[in-house]
């Protein structure tokens, strides 16, 4: 668990620093407007909040507080893959980001492997 938490953490403190301090490198358009770079800023505070509750996750020895917590990384990251798959069937991003929804499935799956262990 404390090595799914510290990559998970790793990956979005990582995510997030892009969205937040670059988000014209990281929105999926040419151009984009000022509404997307702002969501794409807001949406990088996230990742980066939810990468520091992940690190600090990791020295949490209360059952409870870890089910908990493993239990919104699986709500994040499975409606994270739903809204990616429904963005790239409507055509808002392209076919490459699937290995985005990819990586979101595969965390889901393992923080509910874990979260069942509990």
């Amino acid at each position: 668990m404390n090595i799914l938490l510290l990559i998970y953490a790793a990956n979005n403190i990582l995510l997030g620093l892009g969205g937040l301090f670059v988000p014209a490198r990281t929105v999926p358009v040419e151009n984009p407007p000022a509404i997307a770079l702002s969501l794409m800023q807001s949406m990088g505070a996230f990742a980066i909040a939810t990468g520091v509750l992940a690190w600090l996750a990791r020295g949490i020895e209360d059952i409870n507080a870890l089910r908990a917590i493993t239990l919104v990384f699986i709500l994040a990251t499975a409606i994270n893959a739903v809204v990616l798959i429904i963005s790239i069937r409507n055509g808002a991003r392209n076919s490459s980001e699937w290995i985005f929804v990819g990586v979101d499935v595969v965390f889901a799956a393992a923080f509910f492997y874990f979260r069942s262990k509990l």
